[in-house]
């Protein structure tokens, strides 16, 4: 997108991409449930946190602090409609799935304006295995990831759009609560709280679209008390009383609780292998990334992050997009320090064991980086057919393959297209 700044688009085509993305967001709802409760034990870490999640529903099992409470206490509201079963421990990550979906369909008509775009966006998420697994698993990060995209939603909504500077600062606020909330399913929502901060300024140093002051009310003062709030229901069951001296002190015992947890060795991938992993995770239902989404995604960042380099090391284009010395935020940028963001926070993340499911949010990032990669190149064709179908073809054709295992298919159904590695 060679404007400098994005541009809301008329309102009829909102209205059919708003209605396009609910129908999205049903069909991968009804997807996700399908069959859900053909597991009927728990796996990789699905135990713990139902636990947790059953210490709120019924005030007895146990309570473990490896993380703050929100993403147990989705997980315990799914027990409280669908009962303490399979449906009930899963049915939370299904919904948030399902609106996870909705924020990256989103973030695609926001970022390019396209209809055809944000559908092609729509199918690659929608057939990543990434999104199929998280969103069938009792686990945080599927509600991390909500929060996230949806965080990350309305910060470019408010600091790279024209829309009315009022409905800017709402966004701006959206923003900081839903990181805030990110924060309290697992702290690595920090990590975007601070990106999106220098992020604002820098966007700031070049626009001056919107108040610096509510940037920084919005990604401290708000996260915190989004935070802090998810704790009272924690503290009521467990009878203590919510104060500040209380919440720091559950602080201190999650931080200490997690950096003594020895982990898994069975099943530590580095981080630096997850953007390359072929082998599927059995102990979760499969999980690999979908290769045609994965690599081709990769590919994609790399011509993003080129783009990027390029408005910096070509003179014309780095005096077209800057104002005292800001450079513009364009589409590319932002995705490729997102995506950098939630790789590289592992780098510094005390962690002696990671898992590749924490991969979960730059898999997603990589099917927007493929059309932003197209975006550019929308007439390019591969034997007469246009490039930005190959890879959701593909997409398809590998999931419909593998879905018999990631989906727990009774025999003979489970081998139906073959044996999978």
């Amino acid at each position: 997108m060679e404007q400098n700044q994005l541009t809301p688009t008329h309102a009829r085509e909102d209205v059919r991409a708003l209605f396009l993305v609910t129908c999205f967001v049903a069909a991968a709802l009804f997807l996700f449930l399908w069959g859900i409760t053909r597991i009927k034990t728990f796996g990789l870490d699905e135990e713990p946190y139902v636990n947790s999640a059953r210490f709120l529903v019924y005030g007895t099992s146990h309570w473990t602090p490896d993380h703050p409470p929100l993403g147990k206490s989705l997980i315990a509201a799914g027990i409280k409609f669908a009962g303490d079963n399979p449906l009930g421990w899963r049915i939370a990550s299904a919904v948030s799935g399902s609106l996870t979906l909705a924020a990256i369909m989103l973030l695609t008509y926001l970022l390019l304006g396209s209809i055809e775009y944000t559908v092609i966006a729509g199918l690659l998420t929608l057939f990543d295995y990434f999104l199929f697994v998280m969103s069938r698993t009792a686990m945080l990060d599927a509600f991390l990831v909500l929060f996230l995209l949806w965080g990350y939603l309305f910060f470019l909504a408010a600091v790279a759009t024209n829309y009315p500077r009022r409905t800017r600062s709402v966004c701006l606020m959206l923003s900081g609560i839903l990181l805030g909330l990110a924060t309290a399913c697992k702290w690595n929502g920090l990590f975007s709280i601070g990106a999106l901060v220098v992020i604002g300024c820098i966007v700031y140093m070049r626009r001056r679209n919107f108040n610096l002051r509510l940037l920084l009310v919005s990604f401290s003062v708000l996260p915190a008390a989004a935070y802090s709030a998810t704790f009272i229901c924690l503290f009521r069951y467990s009878g203590t009383p919510f104060t500040l001296s209380n919440l720091f002190t559950i602080q201190g015992r999650m931080y200490r609780f997690m950096a003594a947890l020895p982990g898994n060795g069975f099943i530590h991938v580095p981080w630096f292998v997850w953007p390359f992993e072929i082998a599927p995770q059995r102990g979760l239902m499969y999980l690999v990334g979908n290769y045609a989404v994965m690599f081709s995604g990769l590919l994609a960042l790399g011509v993003c992050g080129w783009r990027v380099a390029r408005r910096f090391a070509v003179p014309e284009l780095t005096a077209a997009s800057a104002t005292n010395g800001a450079p513009e935020l364009t589409p590319e940028l932002a995705i490729v320090g997102l995506y950098l963001v939630n790789l590289m926070q592992w780098v510094v993340i005390p962690h002696k064991i990671v898992c590749y499911y924490y991969y979960y949010p730059c898999a997603l990032l990589l099917s927007l980086a493929l059309v932003l990669a197209f975006h550019r190149s929308e007439r390019k064709q591969l034997f007469g057919i246009r490039l930005s179908i190959v890879p959701v073809v593909a997409a398809i054709a590998i999931f419909l393959f593998s879905y018999s295992h990631m989906a727990s298919l009774e025999a003979p159904w489970d081998t139906v297209l073959g044996y999978w590695r």
